[in-house]
């Protein structure tokens, strides 16, 4: 009933229908993924290999070069992949007001799955990632649909709030990813 309730708001609030406006999509093929709230994809008529960033997240970290492992990240990178790893995911790259990358250079989009299903919306839905505001969004509704479903994991201990919970029933210190990356960073000499 809950979940009735999350795409009813979810509707109401991008003012659409049934359906996303698919004429802004783009139909991608996924090459691989890097961790919970990432890709890297092959764009139409191109060889080469772009790094995607699904905006209004931040999932777990996984280890890499210089950081260590999130609690969660290694989870949060292979849910994703079982999702859509080797297949054909739709994108919306025209989703910011200002710029279409980040810092270390990953086109912003949203993701959605060949059925139109929000990316971004499932791994929040499953406890997986963090709804984080983005200000330049183009439509600012998906913010708040987010932190909905961000609130609504986080109350029903889905994913990794599940893992956080005290003997006494509360949630326990958890870093967001910004902060993990801070503190735990591999110091290399």
């Amino acid at each position: 009933m809950r979940h009735q309730l999350c795409f009813a708001l979810l509707f109401l609030m991008l003012n659409v229908g049934a359906q996303i406006e698919t004429s802004n999509l783009i139909k991608v093929s996924v090459t691989s993924v890097f961790d919970g709230d990432g890709c890297n994809v092959v764009l139409p008529g191109r060889t080469h290999v772009e790094h995607l960033r699904f905006v209004g997240i931040d999932a777990p970290e996984r280890r890499g070069y210089s950081l260590k492992a999130q609690p969660y990240g290694n989870q949060a990178g292979d849910t994703l992949r079982a999702l859509i790893d080797n297949r054909q995911i739709l994108i919306d790259t025209a989703v910011m007001k200002k710029g279409s990358r980040d810092v270390y250079g990953r086109l912003l989009v949203n993701a959605y799955t060949m059925d139109t299903v929000s990316i971004q919306f499932l791994m929040v839905e499953k406890g997986l990632a963090w709804a984080v505001r983005s200000p330049g969004l183009k439509e600012p509704k998906l913010n708040d649909v987010l932190e909905f479903e961000h609130t609504a994991a986080k109350d029903e201990k889905r994913g990794l709030w599940l893992s956080y919970v005290t003997q006494d029933g509360k949630i326990a210190r958890i870093y967001k990813p910004s902060t993990w990356r801070k503190n735990y960073s591999i110091k290399r000499e």
